[in-house]
């Protein structure tokens, strides 16, 4: 849905972010409201789920290892407006969470012994996932 088809531009949002039921005559939001909260709610909850459907085009030229990334917003005349931060955890392969996990629990290992078991435990772990398919 786009904001030609749903007539929710930002000066509509803005108007309906300040709704009072009060000051109807001059809202921006008059050309979707319906005087209606649950109708302007629905209205509103189905332009953001479309939103939100949008895929992430931060990342579609990114390196594949990038983490965080900025974009920045100018006019017309070329004026910053604003700028935007994305983050995301890049996945992780399950012999890499393990890996971490084990690491963690060595730190506070008393002996080499525990630590060895640790390590034992997370090797018998991995083969037991293997076999039953994970």
């Amino acid at each position: 849905m786009s904001e030609k088809e749903t007539g929710l531009t930002r000066e509509v949002l803005e108007g309906a972010s300040c709704c009072t039921l009060h000051r109807c005559i001059d809202c921006s939001a008059n050309t979707v409201c319906t005087h209606s909260p649950i109708e302007m709610t629905a209205t509103l909850a189905s332009a953001l789920l479309a939103e939100m459907d949008k895929p992430g085009d931060v990342w579609k030229d990114a390196p594949e290892k990038a983490i965080r990334a900025l974009t920045y917003f100018y006019d017309d005349k070329r004026s910053f407006i604003n700028e935007k931060e994305y983050t995301r955890k890049l996945p992780k392969s399950r012999a890499r969470e393990i890996a971490e996990n084990l690491y963690s629990r060595m730190l506070f290992a008393k002996t080499d012994e525990e630590g060895v078991s640790l390590l034992e435990s997370a090797i018998l772990k991995a083969l037991a996932e293997k076999e039953a398919g994970k």
